[in-house]
């Protein structure tokens, strides 16, 4: 190729070692990462962590940017992470460590979540029981980084049994389980003995949800602020004021 001329060079093939020269990379394939250091330093800049920084062994699976939720739709970036205020990180850290000495660990299903998507949410299963109705003095405590939602898994991150499946808005799954079986009795104990430990709190609606009741309610957080884009079905939801 050195002895050709470039006027001899397919103009497709020039233009592609061009590219390759100057260092171009495919945005679709290589920009997550750079989005991503960018919602990272935003976050923290609003007191937010990603949780597998802080601890990597944290397996993450957020539904709300899956189609695997109650909404049947995606609220979140396909690449979003699962950010927690430091505190927060830094006790769900603890957690992980306390089960991993036990051959478990914990897969988070939902952290930090941007009013918008809450909204979404809300609208898609409006029942207070589950979802924190919206309003613009009460928010969950997802908007703001002061909840999350997890599971407990083996050491090789598959999911152990537990009462139900995420968003199963039944009375099945109470945090005080209400089967016969000794055997998910037993994960759900593992799991709620480690978070409560590391100074989480349960509610009684949703046995995967845990909140830190250590850091006040501040203000919520939202996607734009980070620098995330939520799909469009979202971003056109108002904001109650």
């Amino acid at each position: 190729m050195q002895n050709q001329s470039i006027a001899a060079v397919p103009p497709l093939v020039l233009a592609a070692l061009l590219l390759v020269q100057c260092g171009w990379q495919d945005p679709e394939t290589n920009g997550g990462a750079k989005v991503g250091a960018r919602t990272s330093k935003k976050a923290k800049f609003h007191g937010l962590l990603d949780v597998q920084e802080v601890s990597p062994g944290i397996k993450v699976d957020l539904r709300y940017a899956t189609r695997h939720n109650v909404t049947n739709r995606r609220l979140y970036p396909s690449s979003m992470a699962a950010l927690l205020t430091a505190d927060s990180s830094h006790r769900l850290a603890r957690a992980q460590e306390e089960l991993r000495r036990q051959g478990y660990g914990l897969k988070v299903w939902d952290a930090y979540r941007p009013p918008r998507a809450h909204m979404a949410l809300w609208k898609s299963a409006p029942d207070s029981t589950y979802v924190v109705k919206p309003s613009p003095t009460s928010w969950s405590r997802h908007t703001q980084g002061l909840a999350v939602d997890v599971t407990l898994v083996d050491r090789n991150g598959v999911e152990m049994r537990m009462p139900t499946g995420f968003d199963a808005f039944t009375p099945a799954a109470s945090s005080t389980y209400i089967g016969s079986d000794p055997e998910i009795r037993r994960n759900l104990e593992v799991l709620q003995t480690a978070m409560r430990n590391a100074g989480f709190n349960t509610i009684p609606s949703e046995w995967w949800h845990f909140w830190n009741p250590n850091v006040e309610i501040g203000k919520v957080v939202f996607a734009s602020q980070l620098g995330l884009v939520l799909p469009e079905n979202v971003r056109r939801i108002q904001i109650p004021r």
